[in-house]
């Protein structure tokens, strides 16, 4: 895809990798990344030095980890 008219990729494989890496990226990454950041904000504001609802952040561990292997 360095310059035009190339042949390594065809087009619809190309647009299926990228929109594949879009989807990853925000899954796997994004939506993980503000959880946490939540979690690690909302324990200081509640006044707590422990993570609330453990057994809720247990569930969206599982919940992430299978989702991520059917992805």
């Amino acid at each position: 895809m360095a310059y035009p008219n190339s042949t390594f990729l065809p087009p619809e494989v190309f647009n299926r990798l990228f929109t594949m890496h879009g989807t990853t990226m925000v899954f796997l990454v994004g939506m993980p990344f503000f959880a946490g950041l939540a979690n690690y904000l909302a324990a200081p504001h509640d006044r707590r030095q422990d993570i609330g609802l453990p057994q809720a952040q247990r569930l969206g561990y599982w919940i992430f980890l299978f989702g991520g292997i059917l992805l």
